[in-house]
């Protein structure tokens, strides 16, 4: 369900603006005043008549808001599409066609994850954690901005128990195209068997990677 990015305008104090903007995207429920937001809502931050950030709002969590975007643009299908294609033409250069295109606050999108596989016969494959209600309320932009990307399937792996802190349901499945489980994928000359839906997590740790490597 598409949900229309309303923002509401809330003024900051001193303190809460130099913290956003050393670059922390946490708000908890103590920090902000709070009156009339509906969960899931984007909203702007402002500090002395000037726009901060946008983060989204989730009264159920101690994480009330979490930081997503530091300029004052929508966060529609064409927000994601770019924030991911940067993300992709700069770490597709260091890990070549298999890697975390988006690591939560690691990549300033808190509350993703999601990895890209490459098959053995070509085909590309966007393995999604959508793990907070905000993230929740932008899942259909979220794929409509994969599918731009070019990806060939998406599967969904949103069965964290973190989501359970958002007053969320455990959910996981192929969202989009169609593609045999478990798949194949090549990484630094090894073949391995990829099973998402199964597995833990996305079926594979790319933060271990490097420790891969020096084995």
């Amino acid at each position: 369900m598409m949900h229309k990015n309303t923002s509401t305008k809330i003024n900051i104090d001193k303190n809460l603006f130099y913290k956003i903007k050393s670059g922390y995207l946490w708000i908890f429920n103590n920090e902000v005043k709070v009156q009339s937001i509906e969960d899931g809502q984007i909203i702007d931050f402002y500090y002395d008549r000037k726009f901060v950030a946008k983060a989204y709002y989730n009264s159920k969590s101690k994480i009330a808001f979490r930081v997503i975007n530091f300029e004052d643009k929508e966060i529609d299908s064409e927000f994601w599409f770019y924030r991911f294609k940067n993300l992709y033409e700069w770490k597709s250069s260091v890990y070549g066609d298999n890697f975390r295109l988006v690591y939560s606050e690691g990549d300033f999108l808190p509350g993703l994850i999601i990895d890209l596989f490459t098959t053995v016969d070509g085909k590309k494959i966007a393995v999604v954690m959508l793990l907070t209600l905000g993230i929740e309320r932008q899942k259909e932009n979220i794929f409509k901005a994969l599918k731009k990307l070019g990806v060939d399937c998406i599967i969904e792996k949103s069965d964290s128990n973190l989501r359970k802190l958002e007053g969320l349901e455990l959910r996981r499945g192929i969202e989009f195209g169609k593609i045999e489980i478990p798949f194949k994928v090549k990484i630094d000359d090894i073949y391995f068997l990829i099973d998402p839906l199964n597995g833990q997590k996305t079926g594979y740790y790319f933060d271990q990677t490097e420790n891969r490597r020096f084995l």
